[in-house]
């Protein structure tokens, strides 16, 4: 896995692409959504066909969504 991943990391994704951020974390008690405490934010890039099937997913963690 860890060489699929080196040898796909600096390939770029190319046709249609589709990306979304989230954050990543289990159930907590307290704020929910974007300023929820002790959640991953990340952001998700896939490329897809011309039917919308999804072919490649590139995942990136980021400090925040405002830029």
């Amino acid at each position: 896995m860890q060489v699929i991943q080196e040898r796909d990391e600096n390939k770029p994704l190319v046709g249609i692409v589709e990306i979304d951020g989230a954050y990543l974390g289990g159930v907590r008690s307290g704020k929910r959504g974007r300023g929820a405490e002790n959640k991953t934010l990340f952001v998700a890039a896939v490329q897809t066909t011309d039917q919308s099937q999804p072919e490649v997913i590139k995942l990136s963690v980021v400090e925040s969504f405002s830029t």
